[in-house]
């Protein structure tokens, strides 16, 4: 995806200004600014991406997409540093996330924020809200593979937590967590 095919986009739906296909192109212009590190670039084109969707009439995996857009530009403002923003954002895509499954308490979407979350948590020193978090998904994950399975989310969540256990001091639960990894 480059700038060519956004402006192909924008000059066959010039019609329309908010269109499906544009906000698409926005966004996969944004990852391929990720891709080459280009963060500024790729935040503002994720943005304009999101704000495209968010004014799109219509379709029923819009909350979905929305979900996952903020969740990549959140992603994002965690490279440039803007651990406020990341927060935001992935606060955002939790609740859409959750409000799209309905009574699906489990799922791996679900999980993988409440791990993203932990990851900031634990990047700003809040250890005991970072290790709540990596129980959380760790149940979820656990629940979604099977308790005794050892699929890469049970061990990278068992790592994870383990770790903040370590730094909280709570040895026992790090080994324990360690071992099962």
């Amino acid at each position: 995806m480059d700038r060519h095919s956004l402006e192909r986009a924008q000059a066959i739906y010039q019609h329309n200004k908010v269109h499906p296909d544009i906000a698409q192109s926005l966004f996969y212009l944004a990852r391929a600014y990720e891709d080459q590190r280009s963060y500024d670039a790729a935040a503002e084109s994720h943005d304009q991406s999101l704000e495209m969707e968010r004014t799109v009439p219509g379709a029923k995996s819009k909350d979905a997409s929305i979900a996952y857009s903020s969740w990549k530009l959140g992603n994002v403002y965690q490279f440039l540093g803007k651990l406020g923003e990341t927060l935001k954002m992935h606060e955002q895509s939790l609740e859409i996330r959750r409000a799209t499954r309905g009574h699906q308490d489990t799922h791996t979407d679900i999980a993988n924020s409440l791990y993203d979350f932990g990851i900031l948590h634990e990047e700003q020193q809040n250890y005991d809200e970072a290790a709540k978090l990596y129980e959380q998904c760790l149940e979820m994950y656990r629940t979604i593979h099977g308790a005794e399975s050892m699929h890469p989310d049970i061990a990278d969540s068992l790592r994870k937590l383990g770790n903040v256990y370590r730094i909280l001091g709570k040895l026992d639960g790090a080994l324990k967590c360690m071992n099962r990894a």
